[in-house]
């Protein structure tokens, strides 16, 4: 993940996420950016998914933390 990925996930989560349709609490939101943070200091990589997207405002923040090759299905 790089700065920039993070700075954007910060950013959408702090004012993007309510242009979406749908429901995300924003501890839900930080918790996120939290656990992905820690996954890459730990160099845990991977495809991301998401169950039942309805508008993607969940599925748009885990997207800001792919890495090059991997996949957001």
């Amino acid at each position: 993940m790089h700065e920039t990925d993070r700075t954007s996930a910060i950013r959408y989560a702090s004012a993007g996420m309510q242009q979406v349709e749908g429901w995300l609490n924003e501890s839900a939101a930080t918790a996120t950016i939290l656990l992905a943070q820690a996954q890459d200091r730990a160099g845990i990589r991977g495809d991301i998914a998401e169950i039942g997207i309805h508008h993607g405002k969940y599925f748009i923040l885990l997207a800001h933390f792919l890495n090059d090759g991997e996949t957001g299905l």
